[in-house]
């Protein structure tokens, strides 16, 4: 598959791994911690990927009790891992820019999400002691000031910018809506399992036909947009049943890890 409009990255060595993948939905940026086991230690990198130039625009290491939360507007939000615990959490939040310099940092906090407010203005939401509080995401002066948030607001005030692809099985109600959907456009007659997402402006669709996985794309006036072959299936006692490609779909972006291998599309 070969397409212009589409960014892959790979790690350079095979004990390197995509540990978490964020990308900004404010820009062409995704930041992607990469985990690597050197002898008895983990080594972190944070690496930040321009997906419109297609390369990589920055890099750092990462405390090995660091982890990455999320990636907005161009500000990396950094979290502690608690090791002591006894299930491993999370705990504080750490704001860097682009160039990694610390921002703010809060301690003994809990993330919870970024929303936007009335103004466009963004905010980090987090928890203490089981009360919720918002920070700017990029404040105008060196002093944060935390504000009280309502629980029962929160999940509306949260915009969602990623849209996972749904399962569709073969005895699904909408299934055979969706297969004369593609048929319609492709002339293939999809096997077994879809996958479909949609969002405000496009239809997204990850099918399977003789072994071979194809991503259909179009809008939602359904003009086609997209159509290719995003890989081959391997036989073997795995691929009894063909499960196709699982995707992201952003405002304007397609998501997709194929073993340990990003893929960024611009739509």
């Amino acid at each position: 598959m070969k397409d212009e409009n589409i960014y892959s990255y790979f790690p350079k060595y095979p004990n390197q791994k995509i540990w978490r993948v964020c990308p900004d939905p404010k820009s062409d940026l995704v930041a992607l911690e990469i985990r690597e086991k050197q002898q008895d230690e983990n080594i972190s990198e944070l690496l930040i990927l321009d997906v419109k130039n297609k390369q990589i625009v920055g890099n750092a290491q990462m405390e090995a009790t660091q982890t990455l939360l999320n990636f907005f507007d161009k500000i990396l939000l950094l979290s502690e891992i608690d090791m002591q615990s006894e299930l491993p959490i999370s705990k504080g939040i750490q704001a860097l820019n682009t160039n990694f310099e610390t921002i703010w940092q809060l301690e003994e906090v809990s993330y919870y999400d970024i929303f936007e407010d009335n103004e466009n203005n963004s905010k980090v939401i987090f928890s203490l002691q089981s009360n919720y509080y918002s920070v700017p995401l990029i404040p105008k002066s060196e002093e944060i000031e935390a504000k009280e948030e309502s629980y029962s607001n929160l999940k509306n005030k949260v915009k969602k910018y990623f849209h996972s692809t749904h399962e569709y099985p073969t005895n699904h109600t909408n299934y055979s809506d969706i297969l004369d959907f593609i048929l319609g456009k492709t002339k293939h007659i999809a096997e077994e399992t879809i996958l479909y997402t949609e969002n405000e402006k496009y239809l997204l669709c990850s099918y399977v036909v003789e072994n071979k996985n194809y991503l259909l794309c179009t809008d939602k006036n359904g003009n086609l947009k997209h159509h290719f072959l995003i890989k081959e299936i391997e036989e073997g006692k795995n691929t009894d049943k063909k499960n196709p490609q699982d995707f992201i779909l952003m405002e304007n972006k397609i998501l997709w890890m194929d073993k340990n291998k990003l893929s960024v599309m611009n739509l």
